[in-house]
């Protein structure tokens, strides 16, 4: 009945939105020990499918990770690979907790995978999902061939079954032909380097709300069949635009009517839901039914084939904090219904596996 828990965990997490401005900040306190993951998840050991839900219409087969920059104190909050690793293990169910998303600065291209933001990943047993910006934010260097030897040997670098992109969320720094313009030499100067790698675009929910210029024409910013691995789209649910789960998400769902079309695989690669530690952040009872909500939403989509939560703390992004765990600078557990939610999800729908 795996399925049957995950359906009446987010029944039972349903609330208004006038229960939960009356449930207050952090409402729940549970043990921080290495058992936490494991309890968070246990209840679906019992389980078994149920017609009508939404592991009738998709298999088991989402591939699940985050971005990390929380630790287990005294640990210092980066985005390392270990810290994942050890979070993931923790709190999670690490082993269907895979891929690590991280980010390279923009003064210039890592030398090499090694030195990337993602090279310690393998020896955590990680794989990493790396973005990367040209020097100095020069698309149209990229476009013009500037970066081809850079690009060339970073690629080749990466290890087989990575992922891999340029620019994530272009849609408020450069016009759609901009964009096509890079993302096309960049993909075609990868994909020759590294054919074992997976690299796609990936927007901005934020900026495909309608009334956005920047998406007002929408098929421009769609690099090609023969330039994109995948479409992928980073979506989250801060206090202030009120309580939304990624099936009533504006945003989101203009995208996702949109990727929809060419018939790639997509994926999102960041989501979160704002906490309560931030000043309009949502409390545990909402964040929880608002993840599960979004998981099972996802799951009966089979093109939908990866979600990457952005376990995040203080200024990333905005400033906002979205992380399920207890933290160096938020020490208290406040996060065990939201946690448990995603848990729940990623038990019901997670795959080990790295590969869709």
């Amino acid at each position: 009945m795996r399925s049957l828990f995950f359906v009446a965990l987010v029944t039972s997490l349903g609330c208004s939105s006038t229960q939960a401005a009356q449930d207050g900040g952090n409402d729940a306190t549970v043990s921080t020990d290495a058992s936490d993951a494991a309890s968070d998840t246990s209840p679906l050991a019992d389980a078994e499918p149920e017609a009508g839900d939404a592991s009738d219409t998709a298999a088991p087969t989402i591939i699940f990770g985050m971005y990390d920059n929380t630790a287990i104190a005294p640990g210092a909050e980066t985005p390392t690979a270990a810290n994942f690793r050890a979070i993931a293990n923790k709190w999670m169910d690490g082993s269907r907790i895979n891929v690590h998303r991280v980010f390279d600065d923009e003064t210039s291209f890592p030398a090499n995978y090694a030195t990337s933001a993602g090279g310690q990943d393998p020896a955590s047993g990680n794989v990493s999902f790396l973005s990367v910006k040209p020097p100095n934010d020069d698309h149209a260097g990229v476009a013009a061939g500037t970066y081809n030897a850079q690009i060339t040997t970073l690629a080749a670098s990466i290890p087989a079954g990575s992922y891999f992109t340029m620019w994530h969320e272009p849609e408020n720094d450069m016009s759609a032909t901009d964009f096509v313009a890079m993302f096309q030499k960049f993909y075609t100067v990868a994909k020759a380097a590294n054919a074992n790698i997976t690299i796609g675009y990936i927007a901005m929910a934020y900026q495909w709300g309608m009334g956005m210029a920047s998406t007002a024409s929408e098929d421009p910013w769609y690099p090609g069949d023969a330039y994109t691995d995948f479409l992928a789209v980073d979506a989250y649910d801060p206090g202030y635009s009120g309580q939304h789960s990624l099936d009533t998400e504006a945003d989101f769902q203009r995208w996702f009517t949109w990727a929809q079309k060419w018939n790639k695989p997509l994926l999102i690669t960041e989501y979160g839901v704002e906490n309560a530690s931030s000043t309009n952040g949502f409390t545990d009872t909402v964040r929880a039914t608002i993840i599960a909500k979004s998981i099972a939403y996802a799951a009966g989509y089979p093109s939908i084939k990866m979600m990457l939560y952005w376990n995040g703390t203080d200024a990333t992004p905005g400033g906002t904090n979205w992380f399920l765990n207890p933290t160096t600078s938020f020490p208290t557990d406040s996060y065990a219904q939201a946690r448990a939610a995603w848990n729940a999800g990623v038990a019901t729908y997670g795959t080990t596996g790295t590969s869709y």
